[in-house]
């Protein structure tokens, strides 16, 4: 069972990506947060095919922080049903994977 895991979500703008990504490092629930403007996103929503800009936002983080980061996420987010979807890491630069687990200690 991995310990790191990278997560993901998607916001419209890039002042909310920014705004969204400077809170969770802040907040030592991810480690790294990085903003990728630019997607286009199609899906259904409401009964019709949405096609809109969107912002990705990649995110490291631990298994101990999966649980805080899910309890505080609806009330960071911008969307009514927030993407955050978690995949784990399997291996990694050991120098790396120490640096996640450090940033994340307050």
């Amino acid at each position: 069972m991995s310990q790191y895991f990278y997560a993901m979500t998607t916001v419209a703008t890039e002042a909310d990506a920014a705004q969204l990504a400077q809170t969770l490092v802040e907040q030592r629930l991810v480690a790294c947060a990085q903003v990728i403007p630019g997607l286009r996103s199609f899906y259904h929503w409401k009964g019709k095919v949405c096609d809109e800009a969107e912002c990705l936002i990649t995110m490291k983080t631990t298994r101990e922080q999966i649980q805080p980061l899910k309890q505080v996420f609806p009330a960071l987010h911008p969307y009514e049903a927030a993407e955050l979807i978690f995949l784990p890491i399997e291996d990694g630069s050991p120098s790396y994977l120490q640096w996640i687990e450090a940033s994340l200690k307050k």
